[in-house]
């Protein structure tokens, strides 16, 4: 295979390129299942976890039409995986992590440069809104809502940028010492069915590392190797 000069020069800067240690939130490795839930009658449930940010996910399905709605987590067939199967009826599902109702650790989303939140393997069958709502150790809070978002096929990676969140209490939430974080699901078409794979912060300006002088000292010699080598092709031509 042959490459240009130019095609050189970007391999060079993807290989130096590199994405920054994205805080996990929640990798779904922990079982959890809640089914039954009758209209008018929203059940919440908390389970611990050691890949949980702040060691515990609490759940509440608020079942506000219809019957059937499941929530799972981590299910055979289905591991580490988060699943809201809907069947008959509309909900509202909300995943909060606060640390048991104290907060988690404050935490700095930002960190390695880090500029949003990111679901990671999304993947529903009909339209679901999505809210976002982050607090910070002071009771600043900041969310971000989308009426709805709707992927149908091969699951996708969605990045809600900081920027784009706005104030909701104080100064809005300072996103380098966050200790609470929910995420809210709603559904109104009564038989969707939503997956995804973990939540956790994103960097999605690439942080471009510049290559040490010993890096670009063994460049230099390939590139005179070639050179040297074409010239000896066009002697031979």
């Amino acid at each position: 295979m042959k490459y240009g000069f130019l095609g050189a020069v970007a391999a060079v800067a993807l290989l130096a390129s590199g994405s920054a240690n994205a805080a996990i939130i929640d990798t779904f490795d922990d079982t959890q299942t809640i089914s039954g839930v009758s209209p008018g009658s929203p059940f919440t449930e908390t389970i611990a976890g050691g890949t949980i940010l702040g060691g515990d996910r609490t759940v509440t399905v608020d079942q506000v039409g219809g019957s059937g709605t499941v929530y799972r987590v981590n299910n055979p067939g289905q591991l580490g995986t988060m699943v809201i199967d809907g069947d008959a009826g509309n909900s509202i599902t909300t995943v909060l992590y606060d640390g048991t109702g104290s907060g988690f650790a404050s935490t700095d989303f930002t960190a390695g440069g880090d500029d949003g939140i990111r679901i990671v393997g999304l993947q529903s069958d009909f339209q679901i809104a999505i809210q976002v709502d982050v607090t910070d150790s002071v009771g600043g809070s900041s969310q971000i809502t989308d009426p709805g978002f709707f992927f149908v096929g091969a699951a996708t990676n969605l990045d809600l940028l900081y920027s784009s969140f706005t104030t909701t209490a104080g100064s809005g939430a300072d996103f380098t010492d966050v200790t609470q974080i929910s995420f809210t699901f709603t559904t109104a078409n009564g038989a969707e069915d939503l997956q995804i794979d973990f939540f956790g912060t994103s960097n999605t300006v690439p942080d471009i590392t510049i290559p040490e002088p010993s890096a670009l000292a063994f460049l230099g010699l390939g590139l005179i190797g070639l050179a040297g080598y074409r010239r000896r092709l066009n002697k031979r031509s």
